[in-house]
């Protein structure tokens, strides 16, 4: 549900400084790891 949440937010907003924010990430790498902030389709595309 958290990262949901998250991903509505960035969705909607695309502020990523926000999401790390919400997550509680001292590092911004930290939170660019998150599978909900890739492009659209791309783990659908590496996966196949």
């Amino acid at each position: 549900m958290r990262r949901t949440k998250v991903s509505l937010i960035y969705k909607a907003t695309g502020n990523l400084r926000a999401v790390q924010i919400l997550l509680g990430h001292n590092n911004i790498e930290n939170t660019v790891r998150y599978p909900i902030l890739e492009p659209y389709g791309a783990h659908s595309r590496a996966t196949n």
